[in-house]
């Protein structure tokens, strides 16, 4: 962790700082390659989550499935339009 001024405390992954060869050093080379491809995938998959709604909410808001709703129609008017002529 690191101080600074405003004695507020910030840390920082070690994955990030530690050089890989120290990882290679101590016999962790495939252990930090498979958690760097499982964070890969971890990043990749919320990106592509992120995608999906956006279409999702772009093609709610297009066709109309999105927002306000049809008015229903009351008993009079369901009787109006049954009695109406087909045609």
């Amino acid at each position: 962790m690191k101080r600074s001024t405003k004695v507020t405390y910030r840390g920082y992954a070690a994955i990030r700082t530690v050089s890989a060869k120290l990882f290679d050093a101590m016999g962790l080379g495939r252990w930090l390659a498979h958690e760097r491809r499982k964070a890969s995938e971890r990043r990749r998959d919320r990106t592509e989550k992120a995608r999906r709604k956006a279409l999702a909410n772009a093609h709610m808001a297009m066709h109309g499935q999105h927002g306000a709703k049809k008015p229903v129609m009351n008993t009079e008017q369901l009787r109006a339009a049954s009695a109406a002529p087909a045609g």
